[in-house]
């Protein structure tokens, strides 16, 4: 009886993780030059390279400001150069709570306005050092 419950489970399981996801609709926008912000840093040459490039999306609620907090935790051995962005709103402004240049995490937190969506795509360059 056991053994057959779990085939079903197994059955239930498989179905469900072979959904087609082909015609769902992803908000991601076009990463757009003439709307980049620079929210911290700048480009340097030499071995910076890019460590994590994230989107967020919170769709507008009525009545309802967000507030959220974004984490971005590298490896150990990262130290981030510069952070740039692509606001999906133009209004929305990201603030730096921790971390941050020279070290392998940043944390990042916005509020938006009353029935306003939040849409942020976020790029993390640094260098790897490994010391020896």
């Amino acid at each position: 009886m056991k053994s057959v419950l779990l085939i079903a489970l197994l059955a239930v399981t498989y179905v469900y993780a072979a959904v087609d996801l082909s015609g769902a609709e992803f908000k991601r926008p076009e990463l757009n030059a003439s709307k980049l912000r620079l929210i911290l840093g700048s480009k340097s040459g030499g071995d910076e390279r890019l460590l994590s490039r994230t989107y967020h999306y919170v769709e507008g609620s009525h009545r309802i400001a967000h507030r959220q907090e974004i984490l971005i935790r590298l490896v150990d051995y990262a130290r981030i150069t510069r952070v740039e962005g692509w606001p999906g709103n133009p209004d929305l402004e990201l603030t730096v709570l921790e971390g941050g240049l020279g070290q392998s995490f940043i944390k990042l937190g916005y509020v938006t306005e009353e029935n306003t969506f939040f849409s942020y795509t976020l790029d993390v360059y640094g260098v790897l050092v490994c010391d020896d």
